[in-house]
């Protein structure tokens, strides 16, 4: 290829990266070609390797999308360029993507297939998330795009199902099936899916990568003061409500900030005595309890009326495979989360009762513990037979709970949490200690502050008063 003059739009004594190990050199503009620009790296190795760069800002779809190109010569980074411009062009849909070449095999890869694919390769999951992927894969990509060759998905196409077709999946009752944080999962997904099928040349471009991914749904003001408002009296309500009942200290763990998972994973060692009177006890988060069920062996899936072809749940599946089973998981959500809390009056009170008729129940014939994992037999919350407390059964001691105690506003389990950080944060409490009470890590303290606290304006009021005396030391006083 013939080069046009070039024109140095840079000092070469001042051309250097912000990167240590490298070294660019002066810039060089082409007629409509953008920027051109050799640069220099040295390598780990202490090699240094020399490579070329060329950069564009074109309109596509719409925008101004700055194209990139790197190789080993200037041709090179030339060529590199306008592929990735051509990508460009065929993810907004302004060209076919005929126009990339794709080899016949690749081409009659369907979505279903490169999802499989990408599965297969996430041999780090949990059980939970593993099953959670498994169920959004199957409703929302299988039947949407599943027997569809990977590389006639369009971007306008998936930017409508996304943003328009997937909110509107909705229950019976008007309810949509997905949140906006699950929606995000769905995308992530087929994006990670797809990322792969690209790198494995089964797709040339990934078309989501012009579709904005589901932005998560921010709590309405009037859901913030119901919030609020809640926290200034349903725990106490429901507190005194169950004062010395049986139940009492599974709630007030609720209110202590523990998820549910932790508290109902709780056993004996994880509840540590006062040395002394006056002195807080402790209670150590080191497991959490968690139930891997069984699959469906029987008939197909029916992603319309979501539902298996046995019309039953998983462990009662008459070809099903595995079975359920509970386990511990030694891993707390958040490995920066301080694993104990001081277990402090009247908390400590209630749980050290609750104990005590735990180890009375189990002497009694009624205790028949799961065999297994020895915890089984030490765990502080359990069913009526001894058995682990099935986290279904629990919400719905939980919404009972709430029935009877007349509360109007709807709560789940989990909002206890955003009740007991929101009056943390009103009562002035510092937010890093917030985050050791909460078991949140440093990384993602103030994102979890947005989320759970919802100050009123009454925590400002010493503080804006003080400023008003500073500012203004004689108005609103009486002579």
């Amino acid at each position: 290829m013939a080069q046009a003059p070039t024109q140095p739009d840079d000092d070469p004594q001042a051309a250097v990266s912000k990167y240590a190990n490298r070294q660019r050199g002066p810039r060089t503009r082409r007629n409509g070609e953008g920027t051109l620009y050799e640069f220099t790296r040295t390598l780990s190795s202490g090699r240094v390797s020399t490579s070329w760069r060329a950069k564009r800002r074109v309109a596509i779809g719409g925008r101004t999308i700055r194209g990139a190109g790197q190789g080993p010569t200037s041709e090179a980074a030339l060529d590199s360029l306008e592929r990735n411009l051509l990508k460009q062009r065929v993810a907004f849909g302004e060209l076919s993507a005929d126009v990339l070449r794709l080899d016949e095999g690749p081409q009659a890869r369907t979505v279903a297939q490169c999802i499989a694919d990408w599965m297969a390769t996430k041999t780090d999951l949990s059980d939970e998330r593993r099953s959670g992927y498994e169920a959004k894969i199957r409703n929302y990509l299988l039947p949407a795009f599943g027997a569809k060759p990977v590389r006639l998905l369009d971007g306008e196409e998936l930017k409508d199902y996304f943003l328009t077709t997937l909110p509107n999946i909705r229950k019976p009752n008007g309810e949509p099936y997905l949140k906006s944080t699950a929606r995000r999962q769905v995308c992530f997904i087929l994006h990670a899916t797809l990322e792969q099928a690209v790198k494995h040349r089964h797709l040339n471009v990934n078309p989501l990568d012009v579709v904005d991914a589901p932005k998560r749904d921010k709590r309405t003001k009037k859901q913030e003061r119901t919030l609020n408002r809640a926290a200034q009296w349903v725990p106490q309500h429901l507190l005194e409500l169950i004062q010395g009942q049986e139940d009492e200290a599974r709630w007030m763990f609720a209110f202590y900030g523990r998820r549910q998972s932790e508290v109902l994973g709780l056993t004996d060692e994880c509840i540590v005595p006062r040395a002394r009177a006056g002195e807080p006890g402790k209670v150590v988060i080191q497991q959490q309890l968690l139930h891997r069920s069984a699959k469906y062996g029987y008939g197909e899936y029916d992603s319309r009326a979501r539902r298996w072809a046995c019309g039953r749940q998983a462990d009662r599946c008459p070809e099903k495979i595995g079975r359920g089973e509970f386990y511990f998981k030694d891993v707390l959500k958040t490995e920066d989360g301080d694993r104990e809390v001081p277990l402090v009056e009247p908390f400590y009170t209630a749980v050290m009762e609750h104990i005590e008729r735990q180890r009375a129940f189990r002497e009694s014939e009624a205790f028949v513990p799961l065999d297994g994992d020895e915890r089984f037999g030490r765990l502080l919350f359990t069913s009526r037979h001894g058995t682990p407390k099935r986290h279904q059964n629990d919400r719905a001691a939980w919404h009972k709970l709430l029935d009877d105690a007349e509360v109007p506003t709807a709560l789940r389990l989990h909002d206890a949490r955003h009740l007991a950080a929101t009056m943390l944060f009103e009562m002035g409490v510092q937010p890093e200690k917030i985050m050791l009470i909460m078991g949140w890590s440093p990384q993602t303290l103030q994102e979890m502050l947005k989320n759970y606290a919802h100050p009123s304006s009454d925590i400002l009021r010493v503080d804006m008063e003080a400023y008003g005396r500073r500012i203004m030391p004689g108005r609103g006083r009486s002579s």
